[in-house]
């Protein structure tokens, strides 16, 4: 967007500090207005235009108006310019070189900046009564202000800056967020945190989730002797606080012949009856069974004080799973299912089951749920066996049927933007649908790498040319054979931190190397989610 100011004969454009890029946020600043330029030039139209003498002793005021007038111009202009050097010290490295400040450019992750260098020159804004020889506004020198270019110059330099919007782990108050494997000194962060959504994978029961701590350390510590019997809890803490914020799963095995994993296939049937012309498309549900089922992910839950915190909480909560997948790609199924839930009622009652289930059990939603995470026999045994024609139900339970809730939209999103897509099927209990992917397709998995930590210090990564990578870093400490680790210990541990990559070598920053436990020499996983260069 420009403003242009016109006025016969035009005297020259004057653009403001506008955006011409919403993603570069380059700039332009450019005046070739002098004042007595300005002032002849009105001074001599006016004349034309009323048939007067240009001596005539009004021009004398009109001079010193105009004059005025491109001197108020000349410092706005001044001051535009004086924001733009502002704007310039944001980047780093170009706030040390004054009054060269250039346009932007994009690094490959499309967050960290370079600045080109405009070597173009334009006329300058003059205040009236200036001597001849000052700078001009937008004169690219050291002792002037700055011409931000949007027309690209000649590129004769890029400077490398920091990236000043790329995913962080740390709070605003200086926080790290460290993911790890659930521990039963967490049972209160537990229930806090399963207060906020009460599901079957994460129920607000105490014994419940004690049952859930169990299987999840025994998991963690290789002691469920099938992998297929595994269910791992990971639980994200604020390490200033100590708080527990978020929590993700991962089952190994979801349907097995003892526990059939149970849903709806959603069809289509149609109807036509030519004797009165009528034509129907029916919505039906038909109850399906799978005992070699596959992989699930499930119970990510973020506390809602930190959803809005910078370093995307949520996403790491998610890709953990991955990660954890992809360091024992043996112990999961080819294929991953996530359930996503619906759209909820007030005290987490389901509109579908109020429609269906609660009819054929008898229960309510949340006791249907909380009985069928270990007793699926009863589904089996009261739900109707036949195909179920969804236009019996009324308008809002059919409206919920494969639908998210608004606060799994951006859940969603996430899954299909890694490779998931909805298979036609949804939850029996409350119509949620389910995405499913092959587990070698998702690129969290194909690319999470193996390394050897060689500690480095933060500047490394960030000072000078070069590549590094924004995403999470994982070590994993199981114990031995008979042997425990100490109170407190993690056996997982993963966080979102800057590393470097050198051949097999990861460069692991001394800040995160001491919140993970690790040393020169010890074996982590790595997954970049952003790429950096610095030229």
């Amino acid at each position: 967007m420009r403003g242009t100011a016109r006025a016969p004969p035009r005297v020259g454009p004057v653009d403001g500090l506008f955006p011409t890029d919403a993603a570069a946020e380059t700039f332009r600043l450019s005046a070739d207005v002098t004042a007595a330029g300005a002032g002849v030039a009105v001074r001599d139209h006016f004349a034309a235009v009323f048939d007067v003498s240009a001596d005539f002793d009004v021009f004398a005021v009109f001079d010193a108006g105009v004059a005025g007038f491109a001197a108020g111009v000349a410092g706005f202009a001044a001051g535009v310019a004086g924001f733009a050097a502002g704007v310039g010290g944001v980047f780093d490295e170009a706030a040390g070189r004054r009054g060269i400040v250039g346009r932007a450019k994009r690094c490959s992750c499309e967050r960290r900046w370079g600045v080109r260098v405009a070597a173009t020159r334009t006329s300058g804004v003059r205040a009236a009564g200036t001597n001849p020889g000052a700078p001009m506004l937008s004169r690219t020198t050291n002792d002037a202000a700055p011409h931000i270019d949007t027309t690209g110059g000649n590129g004769d330099d890029i400077w490398p800056v920091r990236c000043r919007d790329r995913p962080s782990g740390r709070q605003r108050r200086g926080s790290m967020f460290i993911i790890r494997d659930a521990r039963f000194d967490d049972m209160d962060g537990l229930l806090h945190l399963a207060a906020v959504l009460n599901t079957v994978n994460l129920p607000h029961d105490r014994v419940a989730l004690e049952e859930l701590l169990v299987l999840s350390t025994r998991s963690f510590a290789g002691r469920v002797r099938s992998p297929l019997h595994r269910e791992y809890l990971f639980v994200m803490e604020d390490t200033t606080t100590g708080r527990l914020i978020g929590t993700s799963q991962i089952i190994a095995q979801h349907g097995t012949r003892e526990e059939p994993h149970i849903y709806f296939d959603v069809l289509e049937e149609e109807r036509y009856s030519a004797t009165i012309d009528r034509h129907f498309r029916h919505k039906v549900l038909r109850m399906g069974f799978d005992h070699d089922g596959p992989t699930e992910i499930g119970g990510l839950v973020l506390d809602p004080d930190y959803r809005r915190v910078p370093g995307k909480l949520g996403k790491q909560l998610s890709f953990v799973r991955f990660v954890f997948i992809a360091m024992h790609r043996a112990w999961f199924r080819p294929r991953v299912l996530a359930e996503l839930l619906p759209p909820l009622l007030d005290g987490g009652k389901s509109v579908l089951w109020e429609a269906l289930g609660r009819r054929f059990t008898g229960l309510s939603y949340l006791e249907a749920d909380r009985i069928s995470k270990t007793n699926k026999e009863f589904i089996k045994g009261l739900f109707p066996s036949g195909l179920i024609y969804a236009t019996l139900f009324d308008e809002d339970a059919q409206r919920v049927i494969g639908e998210v809730g608004p606060q799994t939209e951006g859940v969603k999103k996430m899954l299909t933007s890694i490779g998931f897509a909805p298979i036609g099927r949804i939850d029996p209990f409350d119509g949620g649908p389910h995405f499913e992917a092959n587990t070698g397709d998702l690129w969290p998995v194909t690319k999470t790498r193996r390394g050897t930590v060689r500690v480095v210090a933060g500047a490394t990564l960030t000072d000078g040319p070069g590549e590094s990578c924004d995403g999470l870093v994982a070590v994993e400490r199981r114990p031995a054979r008979g042997k425990t680790l100490p109170p407190g210990a993690s056996m997982f541990r993963c966080a979102l931190t800057e590393f470097g990559e050198q051949g097999d070598a990861l460069l692991v920053p001394k800040q995160t190397a001491a919140a993970l436990g690790v040393v020169d020499g010890d074996d982590v996983w790595a997954l970049a989610m952003a790429r950096h260069t610095r030229l």
